[in-house]
């Protein structure tokens, strides 16, 4: 476990970033989301018990696990940049910008019918952009590395998706992905790009922007006052999502923010302390699969500098010792079932907890109160 205090955040806030992470962000995925029948809001879960046990004053945790059907907070991000893309298209032909409505059926359909979507993926990112493509009957061709669970996998091809399998890690089919959709005219839909201006991978995480407005209106309701946010990362999108989102809303009150990545995919971590993008070594995989991510998205990347408070590792048994935790339902709390990958927030919580010299550093006291993101659900 490590730590790394931002202590110079980047105090600019570009208009590419405002566009993405600020106030009004949040309206386009809104938009789209009212047509969709099975959107609805996620609960917030106050787990008192386990606030006892680690000796601070509240622990929130934000659980995802049933999002759009989806099992994940990614269900916010693929299908919305599939809809923009279409959206975008059918304004073109037709001259206007269409009702969410009308992205079903008559010109749209024929418009969709022949257009492919890719993407690659850990698994979740996949299934959302899968099941863009299903809803609006488009093609869809998804990349996955040879470390991708066999199930997660049948999930992406119920989703009517072809899957291609590559050999290597989350990045390389990153790459194999952007260059077959250059050769086939593909459209990518990346979570994750090099590039500030890339459209899709910006509307991805816009997409997220739903989830910390929904966040920070249900903390408000709850009458919370955040001290701290443990944000687990891969590629930085969510975390860069929920800690600018919630810095946009609540300016000097809002939570500190803490990414939390494995130590056997330090990404953001390494990224940051050399003061710009770069790819952290592959030493094997983590049981934290969805974060098992080796390079960040230069738009969270950009984002995080400016908003992140401190960035962290955790092992392995310290994800499986959260998992437990949350299954354990102190007191009147909940049972939860969570992944190693959605407890890793929690994980990052506890490894700090336990050492006195790095929990200084990170403020965290009695008084804290805590927010964590449970991202998906026990089997991802």
């Amino acid at each position: 476990m490590a730590l790394w205090i931002n202590d110079t955040p980047r105090d600019d806030w570009p208009d590419s970033l405002e566009a993405r992470f600020g106030l009004d962000a949040v309206k386009a995925p809104r938009r789209l989301l009212e047509a969709c029948p099975v959107d609805a809001e996620t609960p917030l879960i106050q787990l008192n018990g386990l606030a006892s046990r680690l000796g601070v004053r509240r622990i929130w945790w934000k659980d995802e696990s049933a999002r759009m059907r989806l099992t994940s907070f990614k269900a916010l991000g693929g299908v919305f940049a599939v809809a923009r893309l279409l959206e975008r298209r059918v304004a073109a032909a037709l001259k206007s910008d269409p009702e969410p409505q009308a992205l079903i059926g008559g010109a749209a359909s024929s418009i969709a019918e022949d257009m492919t979507v890719t993407t690659a993926t850990d698994g979740n990112h996949g299934l959302s952009v899968a099941a863009g493509a299903a809803i609006f009957k488009m093609k869809c061709v998804i990349f996955v590395h040879s470390r991708v669970e066999p199930h997660r996998i049948k999930r992406l091809e119920a989703k009517g998706a072809e899957v291609r399998v590559v050999p290597g890690v989350f990045d390389d089919a990153v790459a194999e992905a952007q260059r077959v959709a250059e050769r086939e005219g593909w459209h990518l839909i990346a979570d994750t790009s090099e590039s500030l201006d890339d459209l899709a991978s910006g509307d991805v995480v816009q997409g997220y922007s739903v989830l910390a407005d929904e966040l920070d209106r249900q903390l408000g309701e709850a009458g919370a006052e955040p001290s701290h946010v443990f944000c687990q990362a891969g590629v930085g999108g969510m975390a860069a999502a929920v800690m600018a989102g919630l810095r946009a809303r609540r300016q000097d009150n809002a939570p500190l923010g803490i990414c939390v990545e494995p130590e056997a995919a330090p990404a953001l971590f390494a990224s940051l302390q050399a003061g710009r993008p770069q790819r952290a070594e592959d030493v094997g995989g983590s049981v934290m699969d969805m974060l098992d991510c080796h390079a960040p998205s230069r738009l969270a990347f950009e984002a995080l500098a400016r908003c992140a408070h401190a960035f962290m590792t955790v092992s392995d048994a310290d994800a499986t010792k959260a998992v437990e935790l949350l299954a354990e339902g102190h007191d009147e709390d909940p049972v939860i079932e969570a992944s190693a990958t959605a407890a890793a927030g929690l994980a990052g919580l506890v490894a700090l907890l336990r050492d006195e010299e790095l929990r200084k550093k990170a403020g965290l006291g009695a008084g804290s109160e805590i927010v964590l993101i449970g991202t998906e659900g026990a089997a991802g």
